[in-house]
């Protein structure tokens, strides 16, 4: 196909497979399940969940449908039952300074580097540390810039491999663990990778010539802000989590006595209904550093 409608050969293969994405795509709106509930793939026991947030670990409801969505509240995500849709939601997350990077009380603002170079997991006493991520990658890009030996550029490679491809999956699995709410989550997931993505057009135009020392570069200070992102963003997590521990967001609850409560946190009938309402603003969640 070189040559056809002007193009070349390459760039009419991007075309096709982002066809082939497109239309793909256009099947999403039938084929991806909203909650398990509702997933038709799911036999009727294994979906007829009650809308409950706790149930005994050796319960006989401990059927799919139930166990993916007591795992799921489990890690804070207590919309995993069921939420209805509201504007409301949209705006909690464009709203919300964690998905843009502006830091509030130092007024840096550090975009979505937070988001995009976030690689903070734990799992069942399984950390994968940010920094040792980094600081292989650091290393790795500092080799590749200065090696004029063709073995030990293959080598740097492999090294920048294992540091930079963990970044991808841990970085959207880090950010769904700390927003709360289907649709605020949504919304956030889809900026966070979207800009992510915009970095495959950014590659695309720094690496020309050989030996990319320029391209080098470039990804090197992007490793490096994200290093010092990832620092501040888990300082601020941190520092809102001591916080909520010393019950400075605590909202007022009908017939709950507490001498923390304030009504600028807002007030609510129950702690479910401040649990839906304000989602990982609510003073009960907890965020993963």
């Amino acid at each position: 196909m070189d040559g056809i409608g002007n193009r070349p050969g390459w760039a009419w293969i991007f075309i096709i497979e982002g066809l082939a994405t497109i239309t793909a795509s256009l099947f999403s709106y039938w084929v991806i399940q909203d909650f398990p509930d509702t997933a038709k793939f799911l036999t009727e026991e294994e979906r007829s969940s009650p809308h409950c947030s706790f149930f005994p670990a050796d319960s006989q409801a401990l059927h799919k449908g139930v166990f993916v969505i007591r795992r799921l509240q489990a890690d804070m995500q207590f919309s995993a039952s069921g939420e209805k849709f509201k504007m409301s939601y949209v705006y909690q997350s464009l709203r919300d300074w964690k998905t843009w990077g502006i830091v509030s009380g130092g007024g840096t603002i550090l975009t979505c580097t937070f988001w995009s170079w976030r690689v903070d997991v734990d799992v069942d006493a399984y950390f994968v540390n940010p920094s040792a991520l980094f600081g292989i990658g650091l290393v790795a890009y500092i080799i590749l810039i200065a090696s004029k030996n063709a073995a030990l550029s293959y080598f740097a490679v492999y090294l920048a491999v294992s540091a930079i491809y963990p970044i991808i999956p841990n970085s959207v699995a880090w950010v769904a663990s700390n927003v709360e709410g289907t649709y605020k989550r949504s919304v956030t997931l889809g900026i966070a990778i979207g800009f992510g993505n915009i970095n495959g057009a950014v590659t695309a135009n720094i690496y020309r010539v050989s030996p990319f020392r320029l391209g080098h570069g470039i990804v090197l200070a992007y490793i490096t802000i994200g290093f010092i992102s990832t620092i501040i963003f888990g300082t601020f997590l941190q520092r809102e989590n001591a916080r909520r521990e010393r019950g400075e967001r605590d909202e007022i609850i009908e017939g709950i006595d507490n001498k923390h409560a304030d009504a600028k946190n807002g007030s609510y009938e129950s702690v479910q209904a401040a649990r839906i309402e304000k989602g990982d603003e609510w003073s009960g969640f907890r965020y993963t550093i």
